[in-house]
Formats: structure tokens, C-alpha cells, sequence
């Protein structure tokens, strides 16, 4: 079995999309629904060759799907392809609909990139937008998460079925053997198949699936990854979700965002060894924009013993990085000059006395004077994009003390769990999921590294764009998702899904 994973596709219209042509060449599994109904969000398991004797540089597929009751007839292509990008990724050709102001996404060029994430989830969501029209999209529950604690159980029920299928004479044959036994006879062709039977043997509704933990035997490590349409998300979908407001969208957060240029026990003069274990973040500022992040989560080190622009730094709790808020600011700025549509919300978060007390007159100072017409003044509520945009405001500055001025918004209500095992951070998020939230708020989908997990910290990849897979319960729910290392993750991509799913529905 090759790279296998996972496409959803969301159908936000109130169009069906019929299938009409469907062909691949050398994909071990590529299986695509006749017609999804509007409302309707199928997903479909896809998995790569990589036989040893096949050319599996060269793997491709087709489907395309009709748009129907257009005139002329409109349709969509996705496709399965590796070059030119020498990597696996799907994309959508949507160059017989791009002309048309009815159909998202657009105004992107014809083929739409959506990246590709071995054991994990990417989304294709296709709206429409007709006045009066609203589609209703029934959210499925995050699909089962298998854990480790239960494969011995669920081992032991896919075995049982396993044998039901292959006979009651193979019952004494190895687990492999029977395998082996199971896919001759036809009914296991990909590690899609062989999910769906654990699903069936553990009892779980065939409409939310299964997710397993990285740790399964079952699975392989996590591959590459990497849609590159990120960067203006918000203007391109604007006719879709800017009457949604902020804490209505699903945002993504990049978790201590200033940590990607070395963390220092002290200042690098007085301690030139670095703590790799507290970095959360590969990419600087501008690039965690350019990804689609549109949550900053600051944490401000304030050192009274340093003069210009070195007194206020970004820091991990009292760790400090190479990183100065004025030029964490000054990327803000240059990347809003080059989008000027896009919205974005700085979440002061913490603030670290490391030398001398604390100026917070200076350091408020220091942000409205950077960002000036920039800042979106607090209207004592929650604003929607398109109130947003009436304005020159553009940032959202959050400030988590009570001494706020009047045009920053309160603080971010940061749900951190501080678990070190996944599956105590599933369940702590679970519990989370439950509860009513008003405001700004996050849940910090993040691991805390202890001794015996010191470094490097790891991305919940993917796991955590499993999670939050749009189309399901956690999506709706989310606010926004603070991750590290966002770029190894397809969470992005679900939240922006997530945004058309909700724009079209309210």
C-alpha cells in the first residue's frame, strides 16, 4: 500500500454536482461519490502508488463533476498529480467556472492547489452564492479518534471480522496472512478499505469514520504538505463570509508566534546556547500570514537594562528570542500593504518583567504609534468583516490586562490544557467543545513537552487537521485553533472551509 489519506468534499450550493468522468492511472484508490446533493460533505480515501516495480513519480487521477441546472454547463475537474512540484498534491481545475461570479473559490487563476497530507485530511469546499438562497450543511461529529489504549480491543474485533470475511477456516492464520487472505478475495484494495472495516468492527457509523493515532501500526509517519493560496483568503471569500463576525469565523493561531528565531535562557550575549525544545515555530511573521495564520499570539519580554527598540522582545514565558515587537509589528504592517483586505488579531497574551518593572505606557505606546490607522478601535462588540473593512482599521489589538485602552478589544480567552499524551489532549478538548463561549476565544491544540518528551515539540500532525476536519462538530465550534508549526498542518485550509461552510448557511 502507498501514501494514503483523505479528501472532503463540501458541497456549500444548493446545486448538485454530478460525476461524469472519472480515471486514474495507477492510484491504488480513487473512488469518488456519483453526486453529492447540496449540503452534502463526503469523504473519500486516496491513496498514491508506490509498488516497488512501478514508476510511481507518474500517478495521476481525474473526476469531474458537473454542476447541475447551469447554462451552459459548468463543471470541476480534481486531480491526483505529482510534477511539476516533484511532490504529491491534489488540485481542482476550475477553469470552466472561474468566469462565472456565482461559484467559489475564485478569483483564484484555474487550478486551485489543495496540498496533500499522508494519513490526514484536506478540503475542497464549492459554494455558490444566489440571493436568498441559503444551503444547509448537517455537521457530522469528528470522526472516532482510535486510540492507543484501544487497539488491542479493536485489534482483536477486526480479526473477528476479518475472519467472517475470509472464512471460518482461515481463523487460525496470522494477522498478515489474514490480510493477505482478506484483500485476495477483493474486499481490502487500500488502507481506505481496511479503516472502514476497523469501523465496522468497532460499531461506528460509517458517516463520521475514523481517525487513528500516529502510534498505530497501521499508519505511517506524516508526508509532505502544502496549498499555496493562503495568503488573501479573507478578501477572496469576502463575498462569502464578511458578514460573519470574528468570533462566528474559524481562525487559525500560530501558538507563540515569535518563537522561530532561537529562545534563550538569558540574552544570546550572556547565554549562547539555545533551547530548541521552546521554538513553536519554523516560519517568521510575515511567512505564519502568508499561510493563511490570522491570530498572533505575542508574549512580551520587557528588558529595562536595554535602550531602542531592544526593550520589548517576544519571549516563551521568560525565554527570550531574537525577536523585537517593533519589528513583529513592522512585518504586520508590510504584509497588510501587500493584502489590504485581510484581517488580523494580535493577541497580547503575556507580559514578562525579565530586567526592571514593566513599562506598559511605553509599550502601548510603541503599538499605536507603529500601527497608527491600522488599529480597528473596540466598538464594544464583536465587528464583522464587513464593518471592518469600512474602515482603515485593519488589526485587531487584543490586550489581555485590565488596564486596556479604549480601542484594544479584550483579551483572547486562551483555553490552554497543558497535557503531554494526545489522548489526554483529545479528551481535554473534547470536554472544552461542550461548553458556551462568548468573545474572542482559542483552544490551544498543543502539547507540553516534560522529561521524557523534552525535544523538539511536535506538531499535532495529522492528528490535529483530523480534528478539526471542516464539516464537523469541533470546526463549527472552533473560534480559533493555536497550533504549532502551522505550516505542517492542513488546519488552515479546514478553518477557511469551515468559514464558507458558515457563510452560506447564515
Amino acid at each position: 500500500m502507498g501514501q494514503g489519506g483523505y479528501l472532503k468534499i463540501i458541497n456549500a450550493s444548493p446545486y448538485t454536482l454530478k460525476l461524469t468522468h472519472i480515471h486514474s492511472y495507477q492510484m491504488d484508490a480513487w473512488d469518488f461519490p456519483k453526486s453529492i446533493s447540496p449540503g452534502q460533505c463526503p469523504r473519500i480515501y486516496i491513496e498514491w502508488c508506490q509498488h516497488i516495480f512501478k514508476n510511481w513519480h507518474d500517478d495521476a487521477g481525474e473526476a469531474r463533476y458537473e454542476i447541475v441546472g447551469t447554462d451552459p454547463v459548468r463543471h470541476f475537474e480534481i486531480q491526483a498529480r505529482w510534477p511539476p512540484r516533484q511532490q504529491r498534491h491534489l488540485q481542482v481545475d476550475m477553469q470552466n467556472t472561474i468566469q462565472d461570479p456565482e461559484f467559489f473559490p475564485q478569483p483564484f487563476p484555474q487550478v486551485v492547489d489543495l496540498g496533500w497530507k499522508h494519513n490526514g485530511t484536506v478540503t475542497f469546499t464549492f459554494c455558490a452564492i444566489r440571493k436568498g438562497v441559503k444551503v444547509a450543511i448537517k455537521h457530522s461529529l469528528t470522526p472516532r479518534y482510535v486510540r492507543e489504549a484501544d487497539f488491542p480491543a479493536a485489534g482483536e474485533k477486526l480479526r473477528k471480522h476479518l475472519i467472517t470475511l475470509a472464512g471460518a477456516e482461515s481463523e487460525k492464520l496470522s494477522f498478515l496472512d489474514l490480510l493477505a487472505k482478506v484483500e485476495a478475495a477483493g474486499h481490502l484494495k487500500s488502507q481506505g478499505d481496511l479503516h472502514k472495516l476497523l469501523g465496522e468492527a468497532l460499531g461506528v457509523d460509517p458517516e463520521q469514520g475514523i481517525v487513528l493515532q500516529g502510534a498505530h501500526p497501521l499508519r505511517e509517519h506524516a508526508a509532505v504538505n502544502g496549498p499555496a493560496y493562503l495568503k488573501n483568503w479573507m478578501e477572496t471569500y469576502g463575498p462569502v463570509i464578511e458578514h460573519l463576525p470574528l468570533n462566528k469565523l474559524t481562525l487559525v493561531c500560530s501558538h507563540d508566534s515569535g518563537t522561530y528565531d532561537k529562545v534563550y535562557k538569558h540574552s544570546p550575549a550572556e547565554s549562547p546556547i539555545f533551547s530548541p525544545w521552546a521554538s513553536c515555530q519554523d516560519l517568521n511573521i510575515h511567512d505564519q500570514l502568508n499561510q493563511g495564520v490570522r491570530v498572533l499570539d505575542l508574549r512580551v519580554g520587557y528588558q529595562g537594562d536595554k535602550s531602542g527598540d531592544d526593550r520589548f522582545i517576544l519571549v516563551h514565558d521568560t525565554l527570550r528570542t531574537n525577536v523585537t515587537l517593533k519589528n513583529t509589528l513592522e512585518q504586520v504592517k508590510d504584509f497588510l500593504s501587500r493584502n489590504t483586505r485581510e484581517v488580523i488579531i494580535l493577541d497580547f497574551h503575556r507580559f514578562v518583567e525579565l530586567d526592571g518593572n514593566f513599562d506598559y505606557d511605553e509599550l502601548q505606546n510603541i503599538v499605536t504609534e507603529t500601527l497608527g490607522d491600522l488599529i480597528y478601535p473596540y466598538p464594544n462588540k464583536i465587528p464583522t468583516l464587513e464593518e471592518i473593512w469600512k474602515t482603515p482599521g485593519r488589526v485587531i489589538v487584543a490586550w489581555n490586562r485590565d488596564d486596556r485602552p479604549d480601542a484594544f478589544f479584550p483579551g483572547v480567552d486562551q483555553k490552554w490544557f497543558n497535557k503531554a499524551d494526545l489522548d489526554d489532549l483529545y479528551a481535554a478538548i473534547s470536554e472544552e467543545m461542550k461548553k458556551n463561549h462568548e468573545g474572542l476565544w482559542s483552544i490551544c491544540a498543543v502539547l507540553t513537552p516534560n522529561f521524557h518528551k523534552p525535544i523538539p515539540i511536535h506538531p499535532l500532525s495529522p492528528d490535529v487537521g483530523n480534528w478539526f476536519q471542516a464539516g464537523s462538530d469541533w470546526a463549527q465550534k472552533a473560534n480559533i485553533i493555536a497550533l504549532d508549526f502551522v505550516e505542517k498542518t492542513t488546519v488552515v485550509q479546514q478553518a477557511i472551509s469551515e468559514c464558507l461552510i458558515k457563510g452560506v448557511q447564515k
